[in-house]
């Protein structure tokens, strides 16, 4: 409704929110809220390393205490610095660590033979499956806008934005390569 503090901004007191501000929301609640599904797969599988005979396991052992580790430095990694190739990274840690466990679930893993039963196993995989979901979804954000920025800088680019440039005057850095033939070599 026109003449409402509603339709005619900000009232007195209060700041502007950028236009992009519910696309940057969202990116961050799925990053932050899939990275914390990946620091509860860590501590699931810390619990099962600490706490039951998995610490003993030959392989599966090292491989569950090397996941809680990595899994918590990439979580907590990707969360500050929120970049496209660490939320790229952690989707992809995140359905690797799902997959072992149906691997080891129905054709076993490393010499181990795991089963649904195991403590903990039907929580660890949906937690997996549920952070590699959300981060997928924030990879495909970051992906699209990376996309649209790259296009964009290559329309202008194609354009001639910007005012044309006399080499010769000396009005800007001189082309990064020559443009034309080359010289023949001297013999």
């Amino acid at each position: 409704m026109a003449g409402s503090p509603a339709a005619d901004g900000p009232t007195a007191g209060q700041k502007a929110k950028p236009a992009g501000w519910p696309r940057a929301l969202v990116l961050n609640l799925l990053i932050w809220v899939g990275s914390l599904f990946v620091l509860g797969s860590s501590v699931i599988h810390f619990h099962l390393w600490d706490s039951y005979a998995y610490r003993a396991l030959p392989t599966i052992g090292p491989l569950f205490l090397m996941q809680s580790i990595v899994g918590a430095v990439l979580a907590i990694w990707t969360s500050v610095a929120r970049k496209l190739l660490l939320v790229l990274a952690e989707t992809g840690f995140a359905f690797s660590t799902a997959g072992a466990l149906i691997i080891s679930v129905n054709f076993g893993l490393f010499g181990w033979k795991d089963t649904m039963s195991a403590p903990y196993a039907g929580l660890a995989l949906a937690v997996e499956f549920t952070a590699g979901a959300l981060l997928l979804a924030a990879s495909g954000l970051m992906g699209t806008a990376w996309l649209a920025e790259r296009k964009g800088r290559s329309v202008s680019r194609a354009a001639g934005a910007g005012p044309a440039r006399n080499a010769d005057a000396g009005d800007g850095p001189p082309p990064s390569r020559p443009v034309g033939p080359r010289p023949a070599p001297q013999a």
